[in-house]
């Protein structure tokens, strides 16, 4: 820490050394944000610690949201979490005052008396997500849980203190602010640039319980970028490895909240305390065993499935005819073809809806075959070549950078921008074949050329195009949906409109990929001769056919009688988009 980061002594005045009402007795601490006396009240006459806390540039609002955390702290009552008294801004520095606490850091602790047992370990971290969640139910983040901020008093209370890195949970954090904290204790999207959430001080008191059990932690590095890259590279010590005799319970509760992917954490300080109860208790074994699950949530689902799985059974047979109608009623529509000519039966139009998932079906699997060829030849290059794997470690550094600062490891953002890109992504496609839906709503009986030319044999390619871009769109979104709903899971987050909107956007690509397949694909029909003029059969009965005529004036869609001697048949079938000739 530099000279001029923090500055504290121009307030302390007269022989006393007073810091407003406070006097100064001397000086017992010092840190990255700022300087810790032991102090006396007169007005109260008590002891006390005074922290008095000047930011590197001491703008305004970030002087006034240290004063209004500290005063939103002196709310706190609860026995783990020091009492804070007051809080006051003299000039461009804060001071807290709060209890004086006379006992051991569990830093010391550990440093002198060595590791833990996984018991007292787990005592000490109910304690500690107690006071947690009491600290976030008052609206602030610590920012900084570490061995050297928690207390233990003779008489075994465990306090946490030290809220000099806080931050408010609602509160907004400047583009340009350097993550704030303990680099050992940081979630990894913290390290990374990005914004401190509850689960990050989960991540922190997971490392804490870590580091009572073991002295060491599970990621280390010499800098910040070293341990940023060896997250990146999942270069982490497992606690069962570096303690093999600790119960399998602890271990659990450790790995869960310590985990890379935030949603993949606790997601509260509560319900870790829950599994810690039972990792105390030596019971959480037992529970893990009996239900496959350690929260309440995941419990539930080793309940019977039959009923949801006959739901997805019939959602599943129903999809095809739901698609099948989707085809075909736009193409009977466009062809001028009415019931009595279509004869779609509902098994006929059970096997449409299949026919028009195939190709797309086929496009994507194609792709993802592709894509995992690609990327088990750069797992191999990874493996067998240094400075490919330098390169493939940066990127990876480098997108974890770019997640947390975007934050896209929260469900709710995440979904958010999921949700945008969907949205984009299918208007840019549907602007880009604007020609082609401008074709699917032109119905052939007044059609012009023009009005029909995308639909023509020649401009195969495009409809190609247009097929597999909106195949792929879907996979991807598919994809993107998939994760956004095993975060959310992950993470307990309740279902909200974006979700369900990301699939609806899913269901309307789905529409726009089958509704103008029979259009392009299967627009073939019988090419014959009526007087003397190219016309297609649309459909017959016994007594009647429907013909198109493009040479016709229109309407070029009529209704003749059978038999009739002017209609001479070829039995042979054509686009019936194909060019007339001019004669």
């Amino acid at each position: 820490m530099s000279d001029d980061s923090i500055t504290v002594s121009q307030h302390l005045t007269g022989p006393l050394q007073l810091w407003g009402s406070l006097e100064i007795l001397q000086e017992i601490g010092r840190g990255g944000f700022g300087v810790v006396y032991r102090a006396w009240e007169p007005a109260l006459a008590r002891e006390v610690a005074l922290k008095i806390i000047r930011p590197r540039e001491p703008r305004a609002e970030a002087l006034a949201g240290i004063l209004r955390e500290g005063q939103l702290l002196a709310r706190v009552r609860h026995p783990s979490v020091v009492t804070v008294y007051g809080a006051q801004q003299i000039g461009d520095e804060v001071g807290l005052w709060m209890e004086f606490v006379r006992g051991r850091s569990l830093s010391d602790l550990v440093k002198t008396d060595g590791p833990r047992a996984a018991g007292e370990a787990a005592v000490i971290g109910i304690s500690l997500c107690q006071a947690t969640a009491a600290v976030h139910q008052a609206g602030v983040l610590h920012r900084d849980i570490k061995a050297h901020n928690v207390m233990r008093e003779a008489g075994g209370r465990i306090v946490l203190m030290d809220f000099g890195a806080g931050q408010l949970l609602e509160g907004v954090r400047a583009p340009d602010e350097r993550a704030i904290g303990t680099p050992a204790y940081m979630a990894p999207e913290v390290l990374a640039g990005g914004r401190a959430t509850a689960r990050s001080d989960i991540y922190s008191l997971g490392i804490l319980l870590y580091y009572l059990v073991t002295g060491t932690y599970p990621v280390e590095g010499n800098s910040w970028s070293d341990l940023l890259l060896a997250h990146a590279r999942f270069e982490r010590r497992p606690l069962g490895d570096a303690r093999p005799d600790i119960p399998a319970s602890f271990v659990r509760v450790v790995e869960r909240a310590t985990a890379i992917n935030p949603a993949e954490r606790y997601a509260s300080p509560g319900a870790m305390l829950a599994d810690l109860n039972l990792a105390a208790t030596g019971k959480l074994a037992t529970h893990v065993r009996r239900s496959g699950r350690t929260d309440s949530r995941r419990r539930k689902a080793v309940r019977p499935q039959k009923g949801r799985r006959r739901w997805m059974v019939a959602a599943a047979a129903a999809l095809p005819l739901a698609l099948g109608i989707i085809a075909s009623v736009p193409f009977n529509q466009t062809m001028g073809r009415p019931a009595e000519y279509a004869d779609e039966s509902v098994f006929r139009l059970w096997l449409w809806g299949v026919r028009a998932l195939i190709p797309g079906a086929v496009e994507a699997t194609v792709v993802v075959l592709l894509w995992s060829l690609l990327a088990a030849i750069w797992r191999l290059a990874v493996r067998i070549s240094p400075p490919v794997q330098r390169v493939s470690e940066a990127l990876r550094a480098r997108g974890h950078v770019l997640t947390a600062r975007l934050g896209l490891n929260e469900p709710e953002t995440a979904t958010q921008m999921l949700l945008a890109a969907q949205v984009l992504a299918v208007s840019v496609f549907c602007w880009h074949f604007r020609d082609l839906f401008g074709a699917f709503i032109s119905f052939i009986a007044s059609a012009t050329d023009a009005d029909i030319e995308p639909l023509r044999p020649e401009h195969l390619a495009r409809q190609q195009l247009y097929n597999f871009t909106m195949a792929i769109l879907i996979l991807l979104m598919s994809v993107g949906a998939y994760k956004a709903v095993r975060m959310r899971r992950a993470a307990e987050a309740p279902t909200t409109p974006p979700i369900a909107l990301v699939f609806g956007v899913i269901g309307v690509a789905l529409v726009i990929l089958v509704f103008p397949y029979r259009l392009m694909w299967h627009n073939a029909f019988e090419v014959v001769t009526y007087h003397d003029g190219r016309c297609y059969i649309l459909g017959e009965q016994s007594a009647s056919a429907l013909l198109y005529c493009p040479e016709d004036e229109l309407p070029r869609v009529k209704e003749i009688a059978l038999p009739d001697t002017a209609l001479k048949r070829s039995g042979r079938n054509q686009n019936i988009y194909t060019r007339v000739e001019t004669r």
